[in-house]
Order: C-alpha cells, then structure tokens, then sequence
C-alpha cells in the first residue's frame, strides 16, 4: 500500500493496473479511489475472486474494477497482449519468479511493477532478477522480516515481447 501512495505522492497516474493475486480486493480498491484508472483484479482462487467482488461492491468501485478467475496474466477473460502501466503482485516468492517473464512482456514501455509479500532475502533476490528483465528499483519498503519493492521499466526487452 505504501509503494501505490509512492506513485500518487510523485504524481504517476497509471490509467490500466493489474492486480495479481488480488486476495481480499483491498489493493484494487484503494488503487481504484487513489487513480482514474482501469483496474483488472486476478486470483487463481475462486473464493478470493468472490471476496474481492464482494468487497468492491461493498466500497462501491466496480465501475473501475473488473475481477476474474485467472492464474497470473493468462485466463478467460484477459488479453494475453494488454499492456498495463501498473502490475501489483502481493503473492508468493516462487510464483513472482515463475511470472516475471510475463510481468514483463505485459509492462508497458514506461510501466511500474510493485512485488510485494517477500521476506528480506527473497527481496534482494529479486532485485538481482530485476535487473535481468530491465528494470530499476525506485523504492524498497521493510518492515520486520518483510520487504517489498517498486520498480520501473527502464529497458524494453524485444525478445520477451
């Protein structure tokens, strides 16, 4: 949450975000009354989807959010091709590695990635991976044992597009 207030502080505005591992909804809702912006929410489990529609009736968003059954960027309802300013993905280690070359293929040329859900370690390591994919930290939170990182898309890798 505090990385998506980074952006409004700076002024970005992303117009279309992605919301991986959505949960609960509560990422896509504050991102919903923070920008003018498409937001497309996503969970591989069907009660999270269901929560998460729940919830952005609940705090009355869903003519900026879409949610769908989905396993990362690909699933019924998704363009495999859309191009998103803003991908948050607030889930586990191994699945964000399994998912970087597709965050990157679906990044805009200017877009953000927000990770988040890592411990101290996972997070340097995916710095380190980061780096590979063209992207640049601008911005790194830790709390406890936690971290979470903002990154920006510096360099356009044509061979993942």
């Amino acid at each position: 949450m505090e990385l998506i207030q980074v952006l409004k502080k700076r002024r970005i505005n992303p117009f279309t975000i992605i919301d991986v591992g959505c949960g609960t909804g509560i990422l896509s809702i504050a991102m919903a009354k923070l920008f003018p912006s498409r937001i497309i929410a996503v969970d591989n489990d069907i009660h999270s989807v269901q929560m998460t529609k729940r919830n952005i009736v609940v705090n009355k968003v869903v003519q900026y959010v879409k949610v769908y059954n989905s396993s990362g960027l690909k699933g019924n309802h998704l363009n495999s091709r859309a191009k998103y300013d803003l991908i948050v993905a607030n889930i586990l280690f191994k699945p964000i590695k399994l998912l970087m070359r597709s965050f990157i293929r679906n990044l805009s040329k200017a877009g953000f990635l927000i990770l988040s859900g890592l411990n101290i370690k996972q997070t340097r390591q995916l710095k380190e991976i980061s780096k590979q994919f063209g992207l640049k930290v601008i911005d790194e939170r830790k709390e406890a044992d936690w971290g979470s990182l903002l990154l920006k898309r510096t360099v356009v890798k044509d061979q993942l597009n």
